[in-house]
């Protein structure tokens, strides 16, 4: 369990860092829509992989020492 929390929260840290990434460089060029979705909310939705990441990574450290 403790192996496929660090994949998933690896996996979706890089997911959400390229979102930001992407929603920041669309905005950076003038763009307000990012596939239909305000820029924002695409940041918004990256935010939202990176902190999925990090309680899925402290999950996993928790897994390994409390067993």
């Amino acid at each position: 369990m403790r192996r496929h929390l660090e994949r998933v929260g690896s996996a979706a840290g890089c997911l959400g860092l390229l979102v930001c990434a992407l929603a920041v460089a669309g905005r950076f060029y003038g763009e307000r829509e990012l596939f239909g979705f305000q820029a924002i909310n695409v940041f918004i939705l990256g935010v939202g992989a990176i902190t999925a990441a990090c309680w899925a990574k402290l999950e996993a450290r928790d897994a390994g020492t409390s067993g």
